[in-house]
């Protein structure tokens, strides 16, 4: 349609209506022809929910429902695979996803427009029309969007504000971002530029109404974005403003879909610039952040769009579209619900008037409230973490957990076992507490935030007793270091009896595919590799907490016996190695029911280390380790969890040993446990375990990090 077609007394429906009024042309917002209802503030067609703070809820409402879908669809159809498959990369693919995600938005709005009849003419302004959806307005879209977000970044390197250097161009994931970040703005859009824009201009004869309010929530939706500033919040209403003028005088929502996502794609893809405080995982230019500084088109906080540069720019835009839109007597290029106001009159509702002032002022507020609060979250988060701290809990909180598998005898004043030790030093005269669901006869320990449980032998055993301890309502280990003690047989040629190992990853040596020792070859170790089996066969520690604590413990001084050293020299032939004393190593174990000790066994667990890719040699056989750390992974807990293992004994039969005399004095509890050969390493192994743990306990206790200085002796 033509200017020649619109009526030439309209100026522009922005002008405030009056009594002798006509309409504007074909389509346009004009009049009906009864003038008295031209003199009305709002339209017949209108309805309550429309009032533009109900509406702006509903529009919020809408939004939140659109979260939900992707949170059920994705699962369903298996999104997060599919991302890989196509992107390669999960850092790249959660990237991505929050893009993409914003497809339950179109689908939230897709439905209510659908659904409810009086919302079927907002199809004809989001579906193709020649007049403004059509392949031109993608085009003008496209060179709007990147061309003011381009220039901003032009000027910000001319200005030497920012550096920018070349990451890479890989089409498959240049174009993929293309499309989700268009889901995403495109969502966008239809929520504010098609729903709730459409929703006001069905209410308010004032176009005006429909401008400013689609562009305050616009607004309002970026408030909790990192890095967020007043200038950058400024320009999200800007933005609101100028995309509002472009439906309105040419009915155009697909060039305002397009120009948001040129705009998000340039600067965030194209550039890797932070895109409302966002930085991309991937983009084709890389800013060296370190260097970039605050200038009149670039924040450091928030990027192009927290500038003042990008604010008058965008200010310009708004007054270049104002003068060709009111200097050419366009008006409004397409009024959907003109043909529905002609059908009844206008209404004069003081009451509705006074309700909107009303809500106008509680919104104000709401928004207010909301904006302070993203300016000062630290200071509230402080203070409620502050007033929580004050207020009375049942929850007893644990700082360290210590968990030993068994005691020889009694806690306190017999042979010591994995227990004993531990328990003199901090638990001494500590409550005892009865745990549901565990093994009969255990107990949890607690004094001074330090805990002491003894889950018992065997993977299953402990397992379940852990998990029934941690899912005790009455205990608070959120914050807990875990620590697993107890002993272990060293693994031949690495490890020696006494040894201290910080273990950097537990493997289940039940897992995997085992065969018959004589099928599997000269050279076979009896077990072949199933990666189907690795999340669960494997156990990770935290790199950054094991390295820590073996910087605290390396230099400890370990105990050995004269009879422990005869012993191991004369069943490894004067090996070096057998030779050496004690030490605090890092290493892998591998744990399981099965795994005793032999030259298969051996063979194995050393397939084992290298199959599963551990980062440290394998150190240790000590069946409950691994079933431990799948229940800290399952109750996520094992970013704070330590295991300490002693070598008792080594994984190999020498001197004479056989299965059947590794075991017959099994029931004595004078021998329970310890080294055929060498009784006496025992006691002094348990000693050496608890000498390493001592000092990790007590640096967790009182918040030290440095690791000692000075090399400090086992008493």
């Amino acid at each position: 349609m033509g200017v020649n077609d619109m009526n030439e007394e309209v100026m522009s429906d922005f002008t405030i209506p009056s009594e002798g009024d006509t309409g504007a042309g074909e389509g346009g917002s004009g009049a009906p022809p009864a003038g008295k209802n031209r003199k009305t503030f709002f339209r017949a067609s209108g309805r309550v929910t429309d009032i533009f703070v109900f509406a702006a809820l509903l529009t919020f409402l809408m939004l939140m429902l659109g979260e939900i879908f992707p949170s059920v669809i994705n699962r369903f159809l298996n999104v997060q695979d599919l991302g890989m498959r196509l992107a390669g990369d999960e850092d790249v693919v959660q990237f991505l996803l929050q893009y993409f995600n914003f497809y339950g938005i179109w689908i939230a709005f897709i439905l209510v427009i659908t659904i409810f009849k009086g919302n079927w003419p907002m199809w004809k302004a989001f579906l193709y029309n020649r007049h403004g959806n059509n392949f031109k307005a993608v085009l003008a879209g496209i060179l709007l969007g990147g061309g003011m977000n381009g220039f901003c970044i032009l000027m910000s390197w001319f200005s030497g504000d920012i550096k920018l250097t070349y990451n890479s161009f890989d089409p498959r994931l240049f174009f993929l971002f293309l499309f989700c970040v268009f889901i995403q703005s495109g969502a966008e859009e239809m929520a504010t530029r098609c729903y709730l824009y459409q929703k006001l201009r069905r209410r308010y004869r004032w176009p005006v109404i429909a401008v400013l309010v689609n562009a305050l929530l616009f607004m309002a939706l970026h408030m909790g974005n990192p890095g967020v500033t007043e200038l950058g919040l400024l320009q999200v209403f800007l933005i609101g403003v100028l995309f509002s003028l472009i439906v309105f005088f040419w009915d155009s929502l697909w060039t305002v879909m397009w120009a948001h996502a040129a705009w998000n794609f340039s600067q965030s893809i194209v550039f890797g610039l932070p895109n409302s405080g966002i930085v991309s995982k991937y983009s084709v230019f890389k800013l060296d952040a370190a260097s970039a500084v605050d200038g009149i088109f670039y924040n450091t906080s928030f990027g192009v769009e927290g500038s003042l540069g990008a604010n008058i720019m965008i200010g310009a835009a708004i007054l270049i579209v104002l003068i060709i839109g009111l200097a050419g007597r366009k008006g409004e290029k397409k009024d959907y619900w003109k043909e529905m106001e002609e059908k009844g009159g206008g209404k004069k509702t003081g009451f509705e008037i006074g309700i909107l002032i009303l809500l106008s002022i509680i919104a104000a507020a709401v928004f207010g409230i909301l904006y302070w609060a993203s300016q000062h979250s630290d200071e509230i988060q402080a203070k409620l973490e502050e007033y929580q701290a004050q207020m009375p809990t049942d929850n007893i909180s644990v700082s360290v957990l210590i968990l030993p598998q068994y005691e020889v005898g009694e806690l306190t004043g017999d042979t010591p076992g994995e227990a004993q030790y531990y328990y003199e030093t901090y638990l001494e005269g500590a409550e005892e507490y009865d745990i549901d669901g565990d093994s009969e006869g255990c107990a949890l320990y607690v004094k001074d935030g330090v805990a002491l449980y003894v889950t018992g032998t065997g993977k299953l055993n402990a397992a379940l007793n852990t998990q029934a301890l941690l899912s005790d309502p009455r205990f608070d280990f959120s914050n807990a270091y875990i620590i697993v003690t107890g002993s272990a047989a060293s693994a031949a040629q690495y490890g020696v009896p006494g040894d201290v190992y910080v273990i950097t990853a537990a493997v289940d040596y039940d897992l995997g595919n085992h065969v018959d020792s004589a099928e599997a070859g000269e050279n076979g170790a009896a077990w072949v590799h199933d990666p189907e089996d690795d999340e669960n066969a494997l156990v990770n520690l935290d790199k950054d907490l094991t390295d820590q604590c073996y910087e605290l413990v390396r230099k400890i001084k370990l105990q050995t016996t004269e009879n422990t050293r005869a012993y191991m020299k004369e069943g490894y032939n004067n090996k070096k190695w057998a030779r050496r004393k004690p030490q605090v190593l890092k290493g892998t174990a591998v744990s399981g029911e099965s795994c005793t000790k032999g030259e298969t066994v051996h063979a194995k667990a050393l397939l084992m280390d290298e199959a599963y890719g551990c980062r440290d040699p394998y150190a240790a056989l000590a069946p409950e380790d691994a079933a431990i750390g799948q229940v800290l992974r399952r109750m996520d807990l094992l970013d704070r969890f330590i295991i300490l293992r002693t070598g008792i004994d080594t994984d190999l039969f020498i001197n004479g040993e056989t299965p059947e005399t590794l075991m017959a004095d099994e029931g004595s509890e004078d021998a329970a446990g310890k080294l055929p050969g060498a009784a006496d390493i025992y006691e002094t192994a348990m000693k050496n375990n608890f000498e390493v743990g001592r000092v990790l306990i007590d640096s967790f206790l009182s918040g030290e990090e440095e690791a000692p200085q000075e090399e400090q002796a086992a008493q």
